[in-house]
């Protein structure tokens, strides 16, 4: 079967919309709104308001504002998680920085003994490598034409030197390529010394929930819809051993969903800054924009069961 549908103009694009009921009170916003962001993305905030049954008519007073309040809604909510899944990669890269550069110096990546003895692809999936061998490409590739001022510098100064150290290295990588390297650290009490620093019970857990959250930090980088997004690739797992429970309210389905996201959020973030914003502001978010938080996973008791609620 062939796609066969053509373009149309923003005036089409109106027409329809107002065919299916949709009642617009701004002709003029509307079509700024068309014009900027898109019909095809803003129907990514409109299937819940149709009913799919009667030729995807909105439901009886659904205006184009309720679109655009869930759609900048979104878009608030997506900076938020930007924020503080910085501040968790940056404590993630200090912790392996700091744990392992304290205790085996700056050049430990160097040496194959600290890597599971284990096989991977390259990322393009030509060869099958050994974890340490993978570790070594990346860093020999980022290091041969340097992009950062301060790689080119160690260079141009430290001439014997195949590779940079380690604190220098560490700044150049990317949340996912920080996530593969600690992956494929040994498992020793090192590695899980930074899990035990985040309060998960082992290196697993945590490799797990950093996968998870750069999946949601994938999407909020590429400006995709959040709000109700259902995550497969990676799904969370949330410690059973006493030890490590997380008390509260967590339905099974919060492990793909957003309100799982804000648990394992919150959570790493009380290990390093308890202080920390990140909840007040989602609150109030999903208030100043009287969101349905069933759409973002949220239990009908989260106000009393939510893990961030529940008090120590």
């Amino acid at each position: 079967m062939k796609y066969t549908k053509k373009a149309c103009t923003i005036d089409e694009h109106l027409k329809i919309l107002i065919d299916r009921g949709l009642t617009i009170d701004d002709t003029d916003r509307a079509k700024r709104y068309l014009g900027s962001v898109s019909y095809y993305r803003l129907s990514g905030y409109m299937f819940h308001l149709q009913d799919k049954g009667n030729a995807s008519k909105f439901y009886e007073g659904t205006t184009f504002s309720d679109i655009i309040n869930l759609y900048t809604f979104d878009k608030k909510l997506r900076c938020i998680f930007l924020e503080y899944l910085e501040r968790v990669e940056v404590c993630l890269r200090t912790r392996i920085l700091n744990a392992y550069s304290e205790l085996k110096g700056f050049y430990w990546y160097v040496h194959p003994g600290n890597f599971l003895d284990k096989k991977d692809l390259r990322d393009d999936g030509s060869e099958v490598l050994s974890y340490h061998s993978y570790v070594l490409e990346s860093v020999i590739m980022d290091f041969e034409k340097p992009k950062e001022q301060f790689l080119k510098a160690f260079k141009l100064k430290y001439t014997d030197e195949t590779y940079p150290p380690e604190n220098m290295y560490f700044e150049t990588l990317s949340f996912g390529k920080l996530i593969k390297l600690y992956t494929c650290l040994k498992n020793d009490n090192t590695k899980n010394s930074i899990a035990t620093a985040f309060k998960l019970p082992s290196g697993k857990t945590l490799v797990n929930w950093l996968l998870f959250l750069n999946d949601v930090r994938n999407v909020c980088a590429h400006h995709s819809r959040l709000w109700n997004r259902k995550f497969t690739a990676n799904k969370l797992i949330f410690p059973s051993r006493r030890d490590h429970k997380i008390d509260g309210e967590i339905p099974e389905a919060s492990n793909s969903n957003i309100y799982g996201a804000i648990i394992a959020i919150n959570q790493l973030l009380l290990t390093f800054n308890p202080h920390n914003s990140f909840i007040d502001k989602l609150e109030t978010l999903i208030e100043s924009h009287a969101m349905d938080e069933r759409n973002l996973g949220f239990p009908p008791n989260w106000k009393d069961q939510a893990p961030w609620r529940i008090k120590k």
